[in-house]
């Protein structure tokens, strides 16, 4: 495995892994499938940084990098997270929903927009962000 990009103090990687036990994190290594989508989200994020700011973002080199670096060992998912399961595209598992439970849905788009708009969106119109 080729070494990761350095980051901006130089060091190996783009952030330490925080969280390693959130559901997100769990779920992105618990397949192959899961961690391909995530890890095309990624890229895809990060070409719509730089398209709409002309300039690329600092984790589009790590994106890429991790895109082309599939791992071969997986660990179960976690058995705590609440997960959506309806209108999913690819062939993933369940997408857990990282969120208070008053916004899940099936459809985790659908649970994802709830949460969005009533914590983040009136958030920031609270803030004046």
């Amino acid at each position: 495995m080729m070494e990761c990009p350095l980051n901006k103090k130089g060091e190996r990687g783009y952030k330490t892994l925080s969280n390693p036990n959130h559901p997100m994190a769990i779920w992105v290594r618990s397949n192959l499938n899961n961690y391909d989508m995530a890890s095309r989200l990624a890229v895809e994020l990060g070409k719509e940084f730089e398209r709409r700011y002309g300039h690329p973002h600092g984790s589009m080199e790590h994106a890429l990098w991790l895109q082309r670096q599939r791992p071969q060992c997986f660990h179960n998912h976690s058995e705590k997270a609440m997960y959506g399961h309806k209108n999913m595209e690819e062939p993933v598992e369940p997408i857990p929903l990282c969120m208070p439970e008053k916004y899940h849905h099936a459809d985790p788009v659908v649970a994802y927009n709830r949460y969005y708009v009533a914590e983040k969106i009136a958030k920031e119109n609270i803030e004046g962000k």
